[in-house]
């Protein structure tokens, strides 16, 4: 069996997977946005959804946060009087954030090396909480359907 190899001539439309990128892209961002809105309003859900969603909300929202508020404190400090070099500094402490969240990142994953956890054990443990309350949430909403008058 060979290698099949496609070609497509310039200028041929391929808006057929341009439309299949768009409709995968927005089933998978529309509900990450959703999810988002109700983590950062994680104080107003009820007792045990409350404790999982400000889990997601300190582990993902708030370190993508940090990266807006970051911009807007460095840009608005006029460390120099040139607004160019200030956007630059911005930039590198942007990054200079980046390369934090990438060294607690990998002390995470040594300590859990050190724990003997393997990578899919990490991934378990960062999920157990929304799997937890999935299962909550269905055995709940399979009660009150079952005792309903």
């Amino acid at each position: 069996m060979g290698t099949k190899i496609f070609v497509v001539e310039e200028g041929e439309p391929v808006i057929g997977c341009l439309i299949a990128t768009a409709v995968l892209s927005f089933c998978i961002l529309y509900p990450a946005f959703l999810i988002a809105e109700k983590l950062t309003s994680w104080q107003t859900l009820s007792m045990p959804y409350n404790y999982v969603a400000c889990f997601y909300y300190y582990t993902i929202i708030v370190p993508l946060k940090g990266f807006h508020l970051i911009w807007k404190w460095v840009d608005s400090q006029n460390i120099t009087k040139y607004p160019n070099i200030n956007l630059v500094l911005a930039g590198l402490s942007e990054i200079l954030y980046f390369l934090g969240l990438l060294i607690i990142n990998f002390l995470i994953k040594a300590l859990f090396n050190m724990v003997k956890i393997s990578f899919l054990g990490m991934v378990g443990i960062f999920l157990f909480p929304a799997f937890a309350i999935f299962l909550w949430s269905i055995i709940l909403y399979t009660y009150h359907w079952l005792f309903a008058l």
